[in-house]
């Protein structure tokens, strides 16, 4: 039991020392590290474009359409605010009559 634990140990030490020699044998040179990174920073910088690029049109776009309803919403109801309870009753029966209606005609399955 002993001599497996030694040669598993053995085994684990010629795997990382060969690693080693595989690196310093030519393999993985500077220019090689070099390239790698450049690499690196061409993928960085593409994904960076794409990304500014559905921030500006997308994201952006989202955001000036929800300014842009409420905007809209809000110039409907400040015409609708005119101060006088007169006209606030009003709207408030025909909204319970349109209630009503609704609800006696089964429009919405009640």
């Amino acid at each position: 039991m002993h001599n497996r634990y030694l040669s598993r140990a053995r085994w684990i030490a010629r795997v990382a020392g060969g690693g080693v020699r595989y690196l310093l044998r030519d393999q993985f040179t500077t220019d090689r590290a070099a390239g790698a990174v450049n690499g690196t920073a061409a993928t960085t910088r593409g994904t960076a474009t794409v990304s500014r690029i559905f921030d500006k049109y997308v994201v952006d776009g989202l955001v000036n359409l929800v300014g842009w309803i409420n905007m809209t919403l809000n110039r409907f109801a400040t015409a609708l605010q005119t101060g006088m309870v007169q006209r606030y009753a009003l709207s408030a029966v025909l909204g319970i009559l349109i209630f009503i209606l609704i609800y006696y005609n089964g429009l919405f399955g009640f």
